[in-house]
C-alpha cells in the first residue's frame, strides 16, 4: 500500500489514481530553518561577492538544504514535495490555529 511519509497513513484512493496515472505526489521532506545555515550562507555569500545569491536563486533546493534541516512533518515550516514526474519543488508551510 502506498503511505504518505510522515502522517502515517495510507492515501486515499482519488490519490493513489493520480500516482498512478504520473500526476500525483510521490514524497515529501520537511525542514525547519536551522540559524548557523543562515549564517554560514550569508558569510558564503559576502565571501562570493553575492554570487551565492544567485546560484540560490536558481536552484531554491540548494538554499533550502543549505539554511534548513530535516524534520518530523509537524515541526517543518517548509517541504520539498516531490511530484510522480521527479520534479521537486519547494513550499511554505503555514499553521493556522483553530478557534476553539
Amino acid at each position: 500500500a502506498l503511505s504518505v511519509p510522515g502522517h502515517g497513513g495510507t492515501i486515499s484512493e482519488a490519490a493513489r489514481e493520480d500516482t498512478e496515472d504520473g500526476v500525483g505526489l510521490v514524497g515529501t521532506q520537511f525542514y525547519r530553518a536551522d540559524v548557523w545555515g543562515y549564517l554560514t550562507s550569508w558569510v558564503a555569500s559576502v565571501a562570493s561577492l553575492g554570487l551565492l545569491l544567485l546560484v540560490f536563486r536558481w536552484c531554491p533546493i540548494l538554499h533550502l538544504r543549505w539554511t534548513h534541516r530535516l524534520c518530523e512533518s509537524w515541526d517543518g515550516t517548509k517541504a520539498v514535495v516531490t511530484g510522480a514526474d521527479g520534479t521537486q519543488t519547494v513550499v511554505s508551510i503555514e499553521v493556522f490555529e483553530a478557534p476553539p
